[in-house]
């Protein structure tokens, strides 16, 4: 949801989103989400799975995913006018995780 000045400038961006998940994999897998900057996110809640003290001293989300699908986290980015790069690239789409089949 970006906020546009008169001239076009992007005075604040804000995006909300969700990581879906769907673990179907046997015994206990210990599995690490790594983010490209961590520092983005604002706010977050996490699935019962994740350990939070982890993610809160390194900024990475580790986890023993449940069966079947589930939602790992929630988590919103914004930025104001007075981070103008990182306000573009939100406003055009990056965002800072990285999914690699």
């Amino acid at each position: 949801d970006p906020i546009l000045s008169s001239t076009g400038g992007i005075i604040s961006s804000d995006v909300s989103g969700s990581i879906q998940a769907q673990s179907n994999l046997s015994g206990v897998p210990d599995l690490l989400l790594t983010f490209n900057d961590a520092s983005l996110i604002d706010d977050c809640s996490f699935h019962p799975c994740v350990r939070y003290t982890r993610f809160d001293r390194d900024r990475v989300v580790s986890f023993v995913p449940p069966d079947g699908p589930f939602e790992l986290m929630r988590y919103r980015v914004s930025r104001n006018g007075g981070d103008q790069q990182q306000s573009n690239n939100l406003a055009v789409g990056n965002m800072p995780l990285q999914v690699i089949p």
